[in-house]
């Protein structure tokens, strides 16, 4: 797998959810996070932005693709 970013920057980030347990799934120039939460009312987003926030040890937000699979997070 590919390094993760380190802050502040943004980066892309491919979202599975529904998945059985959160996870980094791959990387191959797109992060895979799968994430457990339904993708219903932004569940699955307020998920992965948990999930990376504790992974990276840095606060998460979504700055685009907020109702896609693919989205652009930045963390700083």
């Amino acid at each position: 797998m590919t390094e993760l970013p380190s802050p502040p920057g943004a980066f892309r980030v491919r979202v599975k959810p529904g998945a059985g347990k959160d996870r980094i799934v791959s990387s191959d120039g797109v992060l895979v996070v799968a994430v457990a939460a339904p993708a219903e009312q932004g569940r699955a987003n307020k998920r992965l932005v948990k999930f990376l926030s504790k992974v990276l040890g840095h606060q998460v937000r979504v700055k685009s693709g907020w109702s896609k699979k693919e989205k652009m997070l930045v963390f700083y």
